[in-house]
């Protein structure tokens, strides 16, 4: 079971898949802005754990790659789409927080691009696309309530990019047209797969009372609302032992991004409440 695996500090990052479910991850790194990053290892073990989901996985890949395409090739495909397809996972589990840790900490157009792997700029196009598909997959609302936040991350991006290659390009323009086809259409296959083969909860909601992006802009509020009025986060906001991490991990990013000059204390706060939820769940099912 995936959602059972344990995640231990390493110096570099590692996975002991099948037997071990252990997932290790860089030490120096590890922070409430980086947490939401170590869902998409879990990826890689849910393919193993999952067999219907690993089967049609490998199905979607079998129907992109060319028929004549030699051993080599189609492990460098492979590996080119398991990189998709873990992005992907991270942020229909994490919603928001996967692609806030991915555009302002992962992301580098500058560094060496790894062998066989999507460059940063795909990567950031078919994440900011699951995003979309969240945002929009609710029809109960007239204004899709992510769609300021996407706005800001591909500012940002764009920013970036520009700053880097000072062409005046929009993000999407650095992509060619068939590449950003054939991504869009593997966001649509991927996230089938994921309502098909996965518990509806595992999917991020964001029109849900209880859970998700209104939970958590209400405790984005709430810290919003004390440091404006003390400069510090004193007071945890109100939760229960059904409040989920996630929730915490987004409140906290919609957060710092609009109060940037904070973000230790936000970071401090989100690390408390996540606590705090933890010794409340640990209570409630008597596990110390």
């Amino acid at each position: 079971n995936p959602w059972n695996s344990i995640t231990v500090p390493t110096l570099h990052g590692s996975r002991e898949k099948a037997r071990t479910n252990i997932i290790g991850h860089r030490f120096l790194d590890l922070s409430i802005w980086s947490l939401p990053y170590l869902i998409r290892e879990y990826s890689f073990i849910l393919l193993d754990d999952n067999k219907k989901l690993k089967d049609s996985f490998e199905s979607i890949i079998s129907n992109i790659i060319n028929p004549s395409a030699n051993h080599e090739d189609r492990q460098r495909f492979n590996t080119r789409y398991q990189v998709f397809f873990s992005d992907l996972f991270a942020t229909y589990f994490m919603g928001p927080s996967y692609p806030c840790s991915i555009i302002f900490k992962y992301a580098n157009p500058f560094s060496r691009r790894i062998k066989d792997n999507p460059n940063d700029e795909e990567r950031v196009f078919i994440i900011i696309n699951m995003l979309k598909k969240l945002n929009t997959q609710q029809a109960d609302f007239i204004s899709p309530p992510l769609a300021p936040l996407i706005e800001m991350l591909e500012k940002n991006w764009n920013v970036t990019l520009n700053e880097i290659y000072q062409d005046g390009k929009y993000y999407t323009e650095r992509i060619a047209p068939q590449i950003q086809n054939d991504l869009c259409h593997l966001t649509d296959d991927i996230h089938k797969l994921f309502i098909r083969h996965l518990i509806a909860a595992i999917g991020y909601p964001v029109n849900a009372k209880s859970e998700g992006w209104m939970i958590a802009q209400d405790w984005y509020l709430e810290w919003e609302k004390q440091l404006k009025e003390r400069r510090e986060i004193s007071k945890t906001p109100s939760f229960d032992y059904t409040s989920k991490l996630r929730d915490v991990f987004n409140a906290a990013w919609l957060c710092r991004l609009n109060n940037p000059d904070y973000a230790n204390s936000i970071a401090d706060a989100a690390l408390s409440l996540c606590e705090e939820i933890i010794t409340s769940q640990r209570q409630y099912t008597g596990i110390s």
